[in-house]
């Protein structure tokens, strides 16, 4: 047979592609290839931040492989050098004092850290984020009960000079207090976050206040009625009495921040607050008179002073429909509700001011838009994880 016979055509070769049985070809990785669809799926993404933390919290839980000790009054937390210097500008100070046999206690094997500059329950607390990087295991979603001991640490006696069970906003202000005071990254931010979505579940509840002539005639209101079950009015009062204390010493801006917070919160939602007999007792007493000077001052020159008001009223997140002044839902016009017979959700000091997400009664009022919380879907007022 000649070479040119055995030559094939394009349109033979096809033909015998077809008609020949599929080659098995073998896989260039077997054990990747071999994984069934169902086994692929089911693989799940953790988080690795979160496992880290689970991890460094176990190394304080257990003590294993520490090699400082930090000490607070009679207690003494094991912990380890390289995760104090790493996460505390603090504990990184008193690690180099500490090669020099600085504040700490000789008899002991392993080397004494000594802080007494604070109780034993704010070093615990601060010990708790370090290694967790976070305390959102230990606060509740809304209100928090205190500054909690871990269980597998001693119960530490109750310090006479502190409240048994401080409310969420003063737990806030020692948490951020703390992240300053040990220069622990992170911590101010997620108590500030705490904090402002703290505020936003109330100035929700403070905005479907309907404003309707009616309405603010009453002395009293449904609004009002969930603020006093909840405890609102005294843990925001104790909030700003906590707050106001850096501002009395006039620290820097940022030490400020949760003064700031509670001054914008004040402002938005004073059109319910101020009919609290309990609220008017405060003010007029001058508690706190640094507080009443700052929201007047605040107000007169207008804007909000926080960054957590400043995206309340920021321009509508990129989901929603409609612009800035209009039903997110329907697009009717805050200017024309009162024609059409609909009561806007706006900021209750003022028509004028809306958050970045309005709506329209007629809206709210329907089915498909209520919360899990018996209020309509507001998402800008939704807690915020940054």
């Amino acid at each position: 047979m000649s070479l040119r016979n055995k030559v094939l055509s394009r349109q033979e070769i096809k033909q015998q592609v077809h008609s020949s049985p599929p080659q098995t070809m073998t896989p260039r990785h077997p054990k990747r290839e071999s994984q069934a669809p169902e086994a692929q799926q089911a693989i799940e993404i953790i988080d690795p931040k979160a496992t880290f933390g689970n991890c460094d919290l176990e190394l304080l839980k257990s003590g294993a492989h520490s090699d400082v000790r930090v000490c607070c009054g009679n207690r003494e937390f094991p912990c380890h050098r390289a995760i104090l210097a790493a996460r505390s500008g603090f504990f990184k100070e008193k690690l180099e004092e500490l090669k020099h046999n600085q504040d700490t206690k000789e008899h002991s094997a392993v080397p004494v850290l000594v802080v007494p500059t604070h109780t034993c329950v704010e070093v615990e607390m601060v010990l708790i984020f370090i290694y967790a990087g976070g305390l959102s295991s230990y606060l509740p979603s809304f209100f928090l009960p205190g500054f909690i001991s871990l269980t597998f640490l001693p119960r530490p006696e109750i310090d006479p000079k502190s409240d048994d069970e401080p409310s969420f906003p003063v737990s806030c202000v020692r948490i951020y207090n703390l992240g300053h005071d040990f220069a622990v990254t992170g911590m101010a931010d997620f108590a500030t976050n705490e904090l402002g979505n703290y505020l936003s579940a109330a100035l929700k509840m403070i905005c479907d206040y309907r404003l309707s002539h009616a309405t603010l005639s009453n002395g009293r209101s449904e609004i009002q009625d969930r603020l006093r079950c909840n405890n609102f009015v005294t843990n925001f009062l104790s909030g700003i009495e906590a707050a106001a204390d850096a501002h009395r010493r006039g620290t820097r801006d940022e030490r400020l921040r949760p003064f700031q917070m509670l001054v914008d919160f004040f402002i938005a939602g004073k059109e319910v607050l101020l009919r609290e007999p309990e609220l008017e007792l405060f003010l007029d007493g001058d508690v706190v008179p640094s507080f009443a000077k700052v929201v007047l001052l605040t107000e007169r020159k207008g804007g909000a002073k926080s960054k957590w008001m400043k995206n309340l009223v920021a321009k509508p997140p990129s989901t929603l429909a409609g612009k800035k002044g209009l039903c997110w839902e329907c697009g009717c016009g805050l200017k024309n509700l009162k024609e059409t017979g609909g009561i806007a959700f706006v900021n209750p000091k003022s028509r004028e001011v809306t958050y970045g997400q309005a709506q329209c009664a007629r809206c709210s009022d329907k089915e498909k838009n209520m919360g899990d919380d018996g209020l309509p879907k507001w998402e800008v007022f939704d807690p915020r994880k940054d």
